[in-house]
């Protein structure tokens, strides 16, 4: 077995240690959210507070370690693959089997947008009704000042970028991530609606965003 060999069964090993601890995690806040005001130990209840979890605070957190535990496993899938490859192909496919894996990590986070592009984005979406109406008050040229105008043409341009956003996912999935978008509506209810996970419709709204950033132009001119 070669150093490179070994050297990544040690990561599968190190990555299924992470998934357990994660999953003993989700298992903790869960019978929190199932039981928000019963003793969890190592918690000091504050005197006179009924639930110092709050039960939803506990689902987000158990939404982003599935998320961390889906991450996890298409990791271990991607390294178990060249594993595989590496003991077929030997000892001088380990370079390219690196790689393999380098540009794997790299699709896995290809839809996470910089914290400040992220913001940007994330308010445009919030404002999307309040842009609908800048743009209908430009349209009424009785009344529109030729500021109106100006801005009802940014705003219509908003519009159309958030509106392309939503061209970046797949169809199955976009009325979920439109009624998310738009009302603000809970993972937990999308998941019982729609009947996709959270995992999945949080990854997708994710993309979704990503698509919106590179419609309005933040992503080349946050860099």
């Amino acid at each position: 077995m070669t150093s490179g060999v070994k050297e990544y069964l040690s990561k599968i090993r190190n990555i299924d240690k992470t998934i357990e601890n994660k999953k003993r995690e989700i298992e903790r806040l869960q019978e929190i959210a199932t039981y928000p005001n019963a003793p969890v130990y190592g918690v000091e209840r504050v005197q006179g507070s009924m639930n110092i979890h709050p039960m939803t605070d506990a689902l987000d957190r158990c939404a982003e370690l599935n998320e961390d535990i889906d991450r996890l496993n298409l990791e271990k899938k991607a390294i178990i693959s060249i594993v595989e490859k590496m003991k077929k192909n030997g000892k001088e496919q380990e370079e390219v089997m690196s790689d393999i894996y380098d540009k794997s990590k790299a699709q896995i986070k290809a839809f996470r947008l910089p914290k400040p592009v992220r913001g940007v984005v994330s308010a445009r979406i919030d404002g999307y009704s309040e842009y609908e109406e800048i743009a209908n008050r430009g349209d009424d040229c009785s009344f529109a000042s030729e500021f109106d105008i100006v801005c009802a043409i940014d705003a219509r341009n908003i519009i159309k970028g958030i509106d392309a956003g939503l061209y970046w996912i797949d169809e199955r999935f976009r009325d979920a991530i439109w009624e998310r978008a738009m009302e603000n509506t809970p993972w937990y209810e999308l998941e019982e609606k729609y009947n996709w996970s959270e995992s999945t419709l949080r990854k997708q709204y994710q993309k979704f965003m990503y698509g919106v950033a590179s419609e309005l132009g933040e992503l080349y001119s946050k860099n």
